[in-house]
């Protein structure tokens, strides 16, 4: 990341500064800022032991955030179930579900996120714990209970600076937001009245329900969906960028906006469905080649097979003219630096893993 940092000093020789005023210093905007995504944590904070990778692990997402926070200006995000793991707990495990929301709060609170979006469970099992996170850890979360009845829907915003930008975000907790994309769309409006350069919509709900929502949405750069066991790409949905960053905090998401130029945000890959789209080609150019009896059309097949694999050898992918955006889906491994603060919080509560079936 490239970005400037003015500090006017005045030097007057054999002088030496005493005065009580402080030094004007004025910051440039930064060119490039990130903001990262967990979607659907569901209370998780050890890695699952569903899939052969063991990912996760909430002290190791720590450490990632922790790595990107020193590397560029950088902003996270939670979005959907985040608190709670199990739907309707029997008696026994109440408590410990709240003990165990009580840990992922506390590191939460530790993080500074810019916003928490819950998900329907983490409304349905701890609502009234969601507002205490609120309180105790100053955790930026979208509850949606406000005014004198909280049976009363309220959608909440947020107006963050980061790097000098104005990032605005709006989002609507739990199930509440079915049915609710004018309150999204009046929102974003809002927010860019209040000078919001980029307007996020952060919906809890995943899968088709969240892509439907979201396809309802106007004005906003981003929606945030919750995320699916298996993170999809980003997509563009009625002129929004669709993204999510897969379930039980295996993976971070981020988005790094290259705040250069003018003109719209354009979503640039780096080339990716080119590339899949030439290794697709590859593969099933092989195949056909496989049942070809020998001669002149296999041996054209043959050539062409070559090209394009000389073609995906050298292939080289340029970002667009003016304001664009990238994705980027990290695994979180044992690779990821676990830092000690967060392990210490998490180890004393148990966070076995629920597999979904396939």
């Amino acid at each position: 990341m490239q970005w400037q940092r003015v500090i006017l000093i005045v030097f007057v020789a054999g002088f030496i500064f005493t005065g009580c005023e402080d030094f004007p210093i004025v910051e440039q905007p930064v060119t490039n800022l990130t903001i990262g995504f967990v979607t659907g944590l569901s209370g998780m904070t050890q890695p699952c032991e569903c899939g052969a990778n063991k990912l996760g692990g909430l002290d190791r997402l720590v450490g990632l955030v922790d790595k990107r926070n020193r590397q560029n200006e950088f902003g996270l995000v939670f979005v959907g179930d985040t608190f709670y793991q199990i739907d309707d707990p029997p008696g026994d495990q109440v408590e410990k579900e709240h003990a165990k929301a009580l840990a992922i709060a506390s590191v939460l609170g530790e993080l500074g996120p810019l916003a928490v979006l819950p998900g329907e469970r983490d409304v349905e099992v701890g609502a009234e714990r969601l507002e205490e996170f609120l309180g105790s850890f100053r955790l930026p979360i979208f509850s949606g209970l406000r005014g004198p009845s909280k049976t009363r829907f309220t959608a909440d915003s947020a107006l963050r600076t980061i790097g000098g930008h104005k990032i605005g975000f709006i989002g609507i907790a739990g199930a509440q937001a079915l049915d609710q994309a004018d309150a999204y769309t009046q929102g974003a409006l809002a927010l860019r009245r209040q000078g919001a350069h980029l307007v996020f919509a952060l919906v809890g709900l995943e899968g088709s329900e969240g892509e439907a929502l979201a396809a309802q949405i106007n004005g906003v750069d981003i929606i945030v969906i919750g995320g699916r066991d298996q993170a999809r790409p980003p997509q563009v949905i009625e002129g929004s960028l669709v993204v999510e960053a897969g379930a039980r905090g295996e993976h971070l998401g981020s988005l790094t906006f290259h705040m250069s130029g003018a003109g719209a945000f354009r979503y640039y890959d780096e080339g990716r469905a080119q590339k899949d789209a030439m290794e697709k080609s590859i593969k099933l150019l092989e195949v056909v080649l496989e049942g070809m009896e020998p001669g002149a059309a296999r041996e054209a097949s043959i050539a062409k097979l070559d090209a394009l694999k000389a073609q995906l050898k050298s292939f080289q992918s340029a970002p667009p003219e003016g304001r664009y955006v990238t994705w980027n889906l990290e695994d979180v491994t044992d690779k990821s630096r676990s830092l000690p603060w967060a392990t210490k919080i998490l180890t004393k509560h148990d966070s076995s893993c629920v597999c979904r079936p396939a």
